[in-house]
């Protein structure tokens, strides 16, 4: 089950829409080119449960 899909991007910026309400975890991985070489960048994305949990401070976490 997708719980986030890419809404726009340019080669500089990304930007996701999440589409889950519920607790997960995903990587975005990031492919580019610079100085002639192809490069990719791992972003290890967590995202809190909007209904909360036992810590209110995840609750609507993206980080």
């Amino acid at each position: 089950m997708a719980v986030a899909k890419i809404i726009n991007q340019d080669g500089k910026y990304c930007k996701i829409e999440i589409i889950t309400g519920r607790k997960s975890k995903f990587n975005l991985t990031c492919a580019f080119e610079e100085d002639g070489e192809q490069q990719q960048i791992i972003v290890p994305i967590t995202i809190g449960s909007f209904t909360g949990d036992k810590n209110e401070k995840d609750l609507g976490l993206v980080s």
